[in-house]
Formats: C-alpha cells, structure tokens, sequence
C-alpha cells in the first residue's frame, strides 16, 4: 500500500508537465493563519512560484480552505486557496501578488 507522500510524489511527476509556471525549490518557514489572525499553524513552504506554493505541516486536519499564509518571517501575509492536500501537504493557489 502506498503512504500519502509516495501518492503525492506519484502525483507531482504526473502534472509537472501541465504546469505553467516553473517551481522554484524554497525552504521558508511559514505561518497559516486564520480566524482574523487569532488561529494559527506553522508549515514550511518547500516550493513556490508566482501563482502558487506547496506547503508541509505536521498535519493538515483543522486547515480551513481559505487563510493567509506568512512566510520567512515577513510581517506581511497574503491570501491562499487551498487547491489540494495530503495529511501533511497542501498544494495552495497565491491570490493577491
């Protein structure tokens, strides 16, 4: 049986080709907020382009489908979207760059 990270892997190698943009590796550490900001979770982002990032959390249970995302200790957010997710992973669209 395969686990969620080999899925994703799977997954990954089959849309790379479809993708637009090319996905810049990062490793940024990474701040999920929501509920006006009194709610967070922390992630790492571990890819990114313009219109959208992959990001690792411990898990993904409790992530609501829209939120903003903080990263590299920048004071700043911005809005994301979820497009997909794993239990540790979240594929995000980018909404206001």
């Amino acid at each position: 049986m395969e686990n969620t990270d080999e899925k994703y892997e799977s997954l990954l190698m089959q849309s790379q080709e479809k993708r637009e943009f090319h996905r810049q590796r990062v490793f940024k550490s990474g701040s999920i907020l929501f509920n006006n900001g009194y709610s967070s979770f922390a992630c790492k982002v571990k890819n990114q382009h313009v219109n959208g990032a992959l990001l690792e959390c411990e898990s993904t249970l409790g992530i609501p489908k829209e939120f903003r995302l903080r990263m590299g200790g920048q004071g700043s957010s911005i809005s994301a979207k979820v497009i997909w997710r794993t239990d540790k992973r979240i594929g995000v669209s980018l909404l206001n760059l």
